[in-house]
């Protein structure tokens, strides 16, 4: 369930980091659903080359990630979904965590 504190909180943060030039923003970034033509604007972060540690202490291949901010999101990111973001695309692979304010998923691009 969505807390509306933690939405409008992650929301505030995400307008003045992209207005820093730290996040971007529904003027450049689109949301598509999968087998959808239409792209929904969207707020993100998007993580290069996330260097995450295995069970066993072991380092994995690095990853990108991309956050959703939900707040005002109408709807919510899904598996093999696509984020446009300028001139690059991405494809949703695996959903990290979702805490109902941001949604953080593995992607590869394309």
């Amino acid at each position: 369930m969505a807390n509306p504190s933690l939405q409008a909180l992650d929301g505030l943060i995400h307008t003045a980091l992209a207005a820093a030039g730290l996040a971007d923003g529904p003027e450049s970034v689109h949301y598509f659903p999968k087998d959808e033509l239409t792209g929904i604007p969207c707020r993100i972060y998007v993580n290069r080359a996330v260097q995450v540690v295995g069970e066993a202490g072991q380092l994995v291949a690095p990853r990108d990630e991309i956050s959703f901010v939900l707040e005002g999101m109408p709807v919510r990111p899904a598996q093999h979904g696509r984020v446009v973001v300028g001139i690059e695309a991405f494809t949703l692979n695996k959903l990290v965590s979702d805490d109902g304010s941001l949604s953080r998923w593995v992607v590869r691009n394309g």
